[in-house]
Formats: C-alpha cells, sequence, structure tokens
C-alpha cells in the first residue's frame, strides 16, 4: 500500500495518543499520521477549550444570557480554527472525525476547508447544533456537503454507527447519510466509542458485506490512492 497521510480528529474527552490515534499509528506509521490535541473535554478546567472553561469566561463577560450555547459554540469553533490552520498549511489525503472530530469535520468540509476523503465515526453534529440552538441550520449544512463533494470523492466517504449508540443517537448519521449521500455503515451492537471494532484484525474484501469498523477504513484508505 502506499503511504497515505491522515488527519486523525479526536473526541471531546480524548486527544493525541487515546485509543484510536494509537491504532492509527500502528498501522500507518507515527510520521504518516496526525492527532492535533484541541485541548478539548466537557469540564475539565485544565482544557483550555473545554465547554465548562467557557462557560465561566462567558459569566464574567455577558452574564447568563444564551450562556450553555454559546459556551459549547466557542469550544467547537476553536477547535474548527485548530484544525483549518492545520489544513492550510499542510497536505493530507484523509481526514477521520470521531464524535465531536466527526462534527468538526462536518464543519470543515461545509465551510470549504476540506473537500477531501473523509470517515465520520459516530458524528456528534447534530447534537452539537441541537445544543447550540441552530437545529434549524443542519440541513442546511448537508446540503452544502452534498454540493460541495463531488461524485468521486463522496465514494471515498464513510459514516459509520453502532446500533448500540447510546450517547449519538444513529438516526442523526441517517439523515446526514441521507441528505449528503455519503454512504453508512450500521455497525450491528457498536457502541459509541467503536473501539472493539477499530481494534479488530480481520479484513473483509467484501464491500457490501463489510460489518467491522476496521474493514471499513482499510477499504476506504485502499480506495484514496
Amino acid at each position: 500500500m502506499q503511504r497515505i497521510s491522515i488527519n486523525f480528529i479526536h473526541g471531546l474527552e480524548s486527544g493525541p495518543m487515546g485509543t484510536k490515534h494509537r491504532w492509527f499509528i500502528n498501522k500507518f506509521g507515527i510520521k504518516n499520521t496526525t492527532c492535533l490535541d484541541m485541548k478539548t473535554s466537557l469540564c475539565r478546567l485544565d482544557k483550555s477549550n473545554s465547554v465548562l472553561g467557557n462557560i465561566i469566561k462567558n459569566i464574567k463577560k455577558n452574564g447568563f444570557e444564551n450562556l450553555i450555547e454559546q459556551s459549547v459554540e466557542d469550544s467547537f469553533q476553536s477547535c474548527v480554527d485548530i484544525q483549518s490552520h492545520y489544513l492550510k498549511n499542510h497536505s493530507i489525503d484523509l481526514i477521520v472525525g470521531s464524535s465531536w472530530g466527526g462534527a468538526i469535520a462536518t464543519e470543515l468540509i461545509s465551510s470549504g476547508s476540506w473537500n477531501g476523503p473523509t470517515v465520520f465515526l459516530a458524528p456528534s453534529y447534530e447534537k452539537y447544533m441541537n445544543q447550540c440552538g441552530k437545529q434549524h441550520l443542519i440541513s442546511e449544512t448537508y446540503q452544502k456537503i452534498n454540493d460541495l463533494l463531488n461524485s468521486e470523492t463522496k465514494k471515498k466517504c464513510f459514516i459509520v454507527h453502532g446500533t448500540n449508540d447510546k450517547v449519538i443517537p444513529i438516526e442523526h448519521s441517517r439523515n446526514m447519510s441521507q441528505q449528503t449521500k455519503i454512504p453508512l455503515f450500521e455497525i450491528e451492537n457498536g457502541d459509541h466509542s467503536l473501539n472493539n471494532y477499530i481494534l479488530k484484525p480481520t479484513i473483509n474484501e467484501n464491500y457490501e458485506n463489510c460489518d467491522h469498523t476496521d474493514e471499513i477504513l482499510e477499504l476506504l484508505i485502499r480506495r484514496v490512492k
């Protein structure tokens, strides 16, 4: 397999050298795998982009009006800015976004910052938009993605979601797939992390019968080059 440069966008409570990032390093090498530390968390104050940290800042600046919505949006936008800046200065072949990272990847595409192959692992974009009170803009975002990604690129994009995800409803990914025309792979009984599937070494060449996240990631990566 030719070398491929991967930018892995981690979840809200994860970061560099988390389970998925280590998996990519083991598969493709540390030189070919990037995971920027977005310093995110829901409640940890030692993380500069934590939602709670932004709540405290926004209380001091603006009081309690739209406090939660604005604080979540501030954390999200800071992460989008980090990733956008990196993409402007580096050439990569593939983005993989997990949960919060999948939401960031969604925004990067809809804003025109990225238009290449992407794997969305249980993306939380709809949950994020609901938390920000912007649920009315979800369809508009998906329509932008549908318009911006050409048919060849969409063949190199996947949404992967477990049917037993208790954090992000699988209906969110079904809606995203329907509106963006990006294929959705539903992992039977898969939970939100999907780690039990990513770490499986089995590779099935049959596109239609893929039933492990590992297989889907391998398939996409073969088709990028």
